[in-house]
C-alpha cells in the first residue's frame, strides 16, 4: 500500500502515514524552547485550522522568532489534528533548515 501525500502551494508532498506516525507539534515546541533557552509561552506558537470540504488545513505561527511572526501552511488532511501536524512539520522543516 503506497502512502497517500498532498501537494501544498510550493509543490512538496508530505505523506498522512508519516505525520501520524511523529508528533511534529512537539517536536516543534520543543525545537523552539531549546533554541529560545526557556520554555515556550502560549504566544510563541499558535494554529489556526480551516475546514474544507473534504478536510482541513491548519497554519502555524511563530511569533517567537525574533520581532516578526512567520506563518507556515500545511497540507489538507482529513482530521483538523492532521492538518495541524502537518503546518507544524514544515514550520520544522523551516527551523531545522540552515539560514544566513
Amino acid at each position: 500500500m503506497g502512502l497517500k501525500g498532498c501537494a501544498n502551494p510550493c509543490g512538496q508532498t508530505t505523506a498522512v502515514t508519516e505525520i501520524a506516525r511523529v508528533s511534529t507539534k512537539g517536536q516543534l515546541s520543543k525545537l523552539r524552547s531549546h533554541q529560545l533557552d526557556r520554555y515556550l509561552l502560549g504566544r510563541d506558537i499558535s494554529y489556526k485550522s480551516f475546514r474544507l470540504a473534504d478536510g482541513f488545513v491548519s497554519e502555524v505561527y511563530l511569533s517567537c522568532m525574533s520581532v516578526r511572526t512567520l506563518g507556515f501552511l500545511g497540507d489538507p488532511m482529513p482530521t483538523e489534528q492532521l492538518a495541524e501536524q502537518s503546518a507544524a512539520f514544515y514550520a520544522l522543516e523551516f527551523c531545522n533548515a540552515p539560514h544566513e
